[in-house]
């Protein structure tokens, strides 16, 4: 199908699909499939947020034909036990560089797909989450890039790393329960279980210093706190209506807890004792203290350091060098002002009515209908982005998505009224590919989460 269209041919290119996404991480979590009853008015399963995997600035080639970055977006910093050394992940790969700047070094190779890096108490090994095998799987590395060994396998993820004080033990997140929970794996006998897990989503762990406790984020709203001992928890921060808490970490004091916030246009590292830093774009990863009083975080692009009570941030500079093969092809120009009709370029997610006279698509930032050999009429003519439209079995009705709310939601367009009605009320998570019941009184659906901010 290759509709023709009266539009500015500036309009010609699909749009940038808005960023299915939440506030943990810059690429989609493997989809849930999520069924909603057609006519309700809320999400029947709650989407998780997927740990970031970043982005890098590029820079200019050195020499050696790679090319030299020296700034990430969405990344996780661990400093090493001693301070001497920090690990950090930028476009899924682990680098290591010094605690003072400098050059960064590869650990491992692309196809690990590495995020959230954490040091083994005596600095021998780093340990991080991996989508190499289509899951995520916690690995173990040495600092120099030797004796990489994958110690989680399955098909359920195994996420967030954090080594107990003593080394002994890994907490991680997991969803063998079919939630998100809280588990720990036992190093010397390979054994793992549940220490926290309910319904809800339950993950970020975070030891206490002495290792009797857990800290952990409960469906972005609110962290808790769990004895390891006797599993026994209680709530330590909640928030209000509107805001998403990430990555608790311990203060040094053990009693105080550190947290990414999120608020609309603000993401800021506070804390049970006051707000840490705020004015900055501060990235949804765990803020990383020593006993001193000194933590490390990543923000605008940079890795960044401070201590406690004061307002003074430090930069540590670091390049990476990437090596980048860019295809050689012809390029064709393209006059985004000229006048007339084009062939429009990017139709997508077609849906043929029940009684095969009608086809429904997404085109020019529009859904389309089109009576079958006629000319195809725009549904909407607004500025949000919308996809994946779907006839209902009595052909009357037309389910898509729409991000006119801010985020990607369920909406179903009577034909006859052209009224819309809204099924979802997604706030951190993106619902597509939305598809019909044969019965229509239900409507299956993708949910995406990722760390962008909304």
């Amino acid at each position: 199908m290759s509709p023709t269209a009266d539009f500015p041919a500036d309009d010609l290119t699909e749009p940038d699909r808005p960023r299915a996404c939440g506030p943990t991480g810059s690429r989609f979590t493997p989809s849930r499939r999520t069924v909603l009853k057609a006519g309700a008015g809320a999400v029947l399963a709650a989407a998780f947020t997927q740990a970031a995997v970043p982005n890098a600035r590029a820079g200019s080639p050195d020499r050696g034909g790679n090319t030299r970055v020296d700034t990430g977006t969405d990344f996780a910093v661990a400093p090493s036990p001693d301070g001497r050394m920090l690990a950090f992940d930028m476009l899924g790969v682990l680098w290591v560089v010094s605690a003072s700047g400098g050059t960064a070094r590869r650990l491992t190779s692309d196809l690990y797909d590495v995020a959230q890096p954490d040091w083994s108490p005596d600095g021998s090994t780093i340990v991080f989450q991996s989508y190499r095998d289509g899951v995520f799987n916690l690995w173990a590395i040495r600092p120099d890039g030797s004796g990489i060994t994958q110690l989680t396998k399955g098909p359920f993820d195994h996420r967030e790393p954090r080594f107990s004080p003593d080394g002994r033990r890994i907490a991680y997140s997991s969803d063998e329960g079919g939630s998100y929970g809280i588990h720990v794996l036992d190093l010397a006998t390979g054994s793992t279980g549940a220490l926290a897990e309910t319904a809800a989503e339950e993950y970020e762990p975070a030891w206490s210093p002495d290792g009797s406790r857990i800290a952990f984020v409960v469906a972005d709203t609110r962290i808790d706190v769990v004895e390891v001992a006797t599993g026994a928890r209680t709530t330590a921060v909640t928030v209000p209506a509107g805001q998403v808490i990430h990555q608790p970490s311990f203060l040094p004091n053990g009693t105080d807890i550190a947290y990414h916030l999120l608020t609309v246009g603000r993401n800021e590292l506070a804390s049970t004792a006051g707000t840490l830093v705020t004015g900055e774009e501060v990235y949804p990863f765990q803020a990383r203290f020593t006993a001193d009083g000194r933590y490390h975080y990543s923000s605008a692009g940079k890795i960044r350091t401070r201590r406690l009570g004061s307002a003074t941030a430090g930069t540590v500079g670091f390049t990476a060098a990437l090596t980048a093969t860019v295809a050689k092809y012809r390029k064709t120009t393209r006059v985004f002002d000229a006048p007339g009709t084009f062939p429009v370029i990017g139709v997508g997610s077609p849906a043929v009515s029940p009684d095969g006279t009608m086809v429904a698509f997404r085109a020019l930032n529009d859904i389309y209908l089109m009576r079958v050999g006629e000319k195809p009429v725009p549904l909407f003519g607004d500025r949000w982005w919308k996809a994946d439209p779907d006839f209902s079995p009595d052909g009357q009705q037309l389910a898509y998505v729409s991000d006119r709310t801010g985020t990607l939601n369920i909406w179903v367009r009577n034909l006859s009224s052209g009224v819309d009605r809204r099924l979802t009320y997604l706030t951190d998570s993106a619902a597509l590919s939305v598809r019909w019941s044969p019965s229509g009184e239900e409507i299956a659906y993708s949910t995406r989460t990722a760390a962008c901010g909304y």
